[in-house]
């Protein structure tokens, strides 16, 4: 059985029978901050293992999440202003397509990572799938300009969370 409790991911494993004296088993897993020894500076993920009497409570175990720590998975995602479906419109509207990558006949789509606010702005653009150099200058040139969204939740509230965006570039073959 999965169930979220304070933004918390857990997964608790019991028995059916009634007479059964096992204990039973919850795993607990959370997003940490990054570490100095994420060489990514990426939050990590850590499962902890409780182990418990069947049927009594624990302890509220401490929460290691703080507030600034966005959530990669969250109850309700963030949702453009302009609406679920205009986002793609607005991308490839907004997109051109630099001189030097049509040279170089790059082409592909270019995924940027965004962190979208408990107030709906976009912090900490990156590109985590690369195309091309100018290509993805332009992901993030794109992505700057958008307006903003209604936040993500999770358990009803506000959250910090990651968000992606793919910028698509198709070269057109042109007659000649």
């Amino acid at each position: 059985m999965l169930f979220v409790a304070n933004g918390v991911c857990q997964n608790q494993t019991t028995t059916t029978d009634d007479k059964d004296t096992s204990p039973a088993v919850i795993i607990k897993s959370t997003n940490l901050s990054p570490t100095e020894s994420d060489p990514y500076g990426k939050p990590i993920q850590s499962s902890e293992v409780v182990v418990t009497e069947k049927n009594a409570t624990t302890k509220k175990q401490t929460e290691i999440r703080d507030d600034s720590t966005p959530y990669y998975t969250v109850n309700e995602m963030p949702v453009y202003l302009d609406g679920k479906r205009e986002l793609p419109n607005y991308v490839s509207r907004t997109a051109k397509y630099p001189v030097e990558a049509r040279k170089d006949k790059a082409q592909g789509i270019v995924i940027v990572q965004i962190i979208v606010e408990k107030n709906g702005s976009v912090s900490n653009p990156q590109v985590v799938q690369s195309v091309h150099p100018k290509l993805d200058e332009e992901a993030l040139r794109v992505v700057g300009t958008l307006k903003g969204f209604i936040p993500g939740k999770q358990n009803g509230e506000a959250v910090r969370c990651y968000y992606q965006i793919p910028v698509p570039f198709v070269l057109m073959e042109t007659k000649q």
